[in-house]
């Protein structure tokens, strides 16, 4: 990050506000205060204040109340329990403790093999026997125990009794109970030397204590085998041709993410190596690549002419050093998972909108899942893959909350020095020569004649200058963690919808996110992909489908309401799309398989070809809503057997889930710009914070807004709908809220 001193890092730093102040308190100082006062260390210049940068900061000031922001600025819960080496010392060397800690504060979850590992267990305060275990060991041995991990097979009424879930009623076909008794009575539990001997010390059922052996052990293991861990496989291509690939243990994922953005730090040995069969209708690899866009051109080019119209005395390197431009030529991808960069191979940037990265992800024994994204055609752009299972506490991403919090607490903090120093900026010519004449300016501030010739002071730089970089540097922050945090948000948003029956969130949990930043053309956006599979169980009846359905077309509004209150604007969601429709006096078709194709898109006729092919019904609009000068398009693909639901959205980049604009168009060279674009980059970073407050309960307050449409949305769903049909059951949700 941008160091938030007047100047560059050198010995003789003097923070922004401290500095300001020092130079503009002189000349209110008097004869007798001025005998009392000593002489600064550092030079402070008499800062310049051109109208080129006096006037974005008016602005800018009367707009954003910035010391209110920064003082009311959400502060994320740390706790310091989400560290295994932090927890064990805060536990102590005792054995008891530890179990003890597992036992009680990390819950049991039904999922075969290892997921979130004993970190991830830890941060999501979740997991299935086996990370629970492998939690328990990693704090016993970092507390200097030998510990080890053993395995045995539960009889059936023990894994009921581990699943909490003694059911009284028969399981329905499709019931996912059987599944979870199933996988519980693979059981894992811990070993540990305690007095020459091996105690057992089984976390997972409430009751037990250290000793206690709820089967017998079949087998004790020191590591975990591979084939026991989950895997990812992350492979870029185009047109079917790798780029690059990188396989990682899922447990050093979980909860954090996979971004692809452009190479930071180019590969040598790829600078050469572009595959002649990459380059296809765009001519040699090494042409010439043409410049920017025009409409990036022309916004340079009126910066350029206003800055001509009045001599700048400002220096602007330090903005054109964080302003980092794409490079010519082929582009160059990087895939960042885990701690390890892999380079790709560079792909022409008339081919970069065909690259996809496949992510591939293998769950014990032998399960799949996997998702295709593209990356799109912005070499700008970044595409993040958050990973999570089970439920998402804020626990699990309280790490990227801390980051954001920093960024945006020193982008603040910027904001309020430089406030400060305009405040108090010198007055005009007129009103300096009046008061000299008074006397009242005082001395002249010192000079370089009057420093230590030894000591060592970069150049300062002007507070507007120093905002400026710290708002481009604060946007490429939100980037990283802000965006990674959005998907985590968006998975943990749908576990606030509750229900009277029990629901199975899937061990695995994806919320891909495509952020594309400003440019002086158009504003940013972010095209959120959601595999967030889950089922209701209970008895297999028409209710068990209609509140199947419900949940699936809630979770739409839910994701829409997150990105609602991010971005401070309506998203477009399957859910928001359907009321749309609405509005505009159109209704809903249902299409199936053999009927007339709708009037859609060929690329979104594909994607519901496909959704009808797998036997699901295709619920949307005849034709494409009119939005200004673009057309809305969404649907729903509905099973009518279980009733699983989901939303696609038509955008640029293929069907999403969810999308949303954020941001003003940004000329990232004019002050007046960037600053523009702070306000929804605090309303964003505010909002992301406060789900990291327990007491402010952000994700909560969403289900009522969700809700609030849903006997309209019934509706629109019953009208054209086959006899058959067996509408949602949104009460099962949204009778707490009002909602029916």
């Amino acid at each position: 990050m941008f160091d938030t001193l007047l100047f560059r890092p050198g010995r003789g730093g003097v923070p922004i506000a401290a500095a300001v102040v020092a130079l503009l308190s002189w000349p209110t100082l008097t004869v007798a205060q001025v005998s009392q006062t000593v002489e600064p260390t550092v030079e402070i210049p008499d800062w310049e204040w051109p109208i080129l940068v006096e006037a974005p900061l008016r602005n800018f000031f009367e707009r954003e109340d910035v010391e209110a922001i920064l003082a009311e600025l959400p502060r994320p819960g740390i706790d310091g329990t989400s560290n295994i080496a932090t927890l064990a010392a805060t536990l102590g060397p005792g054995i008891e403790e530890s179990f003890r800690f597992v036992q009680r504060r990390v819950a049991y979850e039904a999922y075969a093999g290892s997921v979130r590992g004993g970190a991830g267990a830890l941060r999501a305060r979740g997991g299935n026997a086996l990370d629970q275990a492998l939690l328990l060991r990693d704090l016993l041995r970092t507390s200097g125990h030998r510990a080890r991990l053993a395995r045995g097979r539960l009889g059936w009424q023990q894994a009921v009794l581990l699943t909490g879930d003694n059911r009284t009623e028969s399981p329905g076909r499709g019931d996912p109970w059987l599944r979870q008794v199933e996988t519980a009575s693979d059981h894992w539990w811990v070993e540990v030397r305690d007095r020459g001997s091996w105690r057992a010390a089984d976390p997972s059922f409430s009751g037990t204590t250290l000793g206690d052996e709820m089967v017998r052990r079949a087998d004790t293991v020191d590591r975990l085998p591979p084939r026991l861990v989950a895997t990812v496989r992350l492979e870029l291509t185009v047109g079917g041709r790798q780029l690059g690939v990188m396989e990682v243990p899922l447990p050093d994922l979980f909860g954090h993410s996979v971004q692809v953005g452009l190479a930071r730090l180019p590969d040598p040995e790829h600078e050469s190596a572009l595959d002649p069969l990459l380059v296809g209708e765009t001519g040699q690899a090494g042409d010439p690549v043409e410049g920017p866009p025009a409409s990036d051109l022309d916004a340079t080019e009126a910066i350029e002419a206003e800055l001509e119209a009045e001599p700048d005395p400002l220096d602007r390197a330090p903005i054109e050093a964080v302003l980092q431009g794409i490079p010519e030529g082929p582009v160059s991808l990087e895939i960042r998972a885990a701690g390890k960069v892999v380079v790709a191979l560079p792909v022409p940037r008339a081919r970069l909108g065909a690259v996809r990265l496949g992510v591939d992800i293998e769950v014990p024994p032998g399960r799949h899942v996997r998702a295709m994204l593209p990356f799109g055609a912005d070499p700008a752009a970044q595409l993040t893959v958050s990973i999570a299972g089970g439920e998402v506490r804020p626990s699990v991403y309280a790490t990227q909350l801390v980051e954001l919090h920093g960024a945006l607490q020193q982008l603040l903090e910027l904001e309020v020095s430089a406030l400060e120093a305009w405040r108090l900026r010198p007055p005009g010519d007129d009103a300096e020569e009046a008061l000299a004449e008074e006397g009242a300016l005082g001395p002249e501030p010192p000079t370089a004649a009057d420093l230590d010739p030894t000591e060592e002071v970069e150049p300062l730089v002007h507070p507007a200058i120093a905002l400026h970089v710290g708002a481009v540097e604060a946007w490429e922050a939100f980037a990283d963690g802000g965006v990674e945090a959005i998907g985590l948000a968006l998975l943990a948003a749908a576990d606030q919808l509750r229900a009277p029956v029990p629901i199975q969130r899937a061990a695995v949990r994806l919320a891909a996110i495509h952020y594309r930043p400003a440019t002086a053309e158009v504003g940013g956006e972010l095209t959120a992909w959601i595999a967030d599979p889950a089922r209701v169980g209970g008895p297999a009846d028409n209710q068990r489908v209609a509140t199947q359905m419900a949940l699936g077309l809630l979770q739409s509004a839910i994701a829409g309401q997150v990105l609602n209150r991010l971005a401070g604007r309506p998203p477009d969601t399957a859910y928001d799309v359907t009321l749309r429709a609405v509005g505009s006096g159109s209704r809903l078709s249902w299409f199936s398989l053999g009927a007339p194709a709708p009037q859609w898109p060929a690329a979104a006729i594909q994607v519901a070809r496909a959704d009808l092919n797998a036997g699901n019904t295709v619920v949307g609009p005849a034709r494409p809503i009119r939005r200004g000068e673009n057309d809305l398009l969404a649907w729903w693909s509905i099973a009518p057997g279980s009733g699983q639901a989901s939303g696609r959205v038509q955008r640029p980049l293929g069907a999403a889930q969810a999308a949303v604009l954020i941001g003003p168009p940004v000329a990232r060279r004019s002050l007046d710009s960037i600053l523009a674009s702070l306000h929804d980059l605090h309303v964003a970073g505010t909002w992301l914070l406060a789900l990291g407050d327990p007491d402010r309960d952000a994700l909560r307050a969403l289900v009522p807004g969700a809700c609030a449409a849903t006997p309209l949305v019934a509706d629109l769903l019953r009208a054209g709908a086959p006899a058959d049909f067996v509408p949602p059951a949104f009460g099962a949700f949204c009778q707490m809220a009002g909602a029916s």
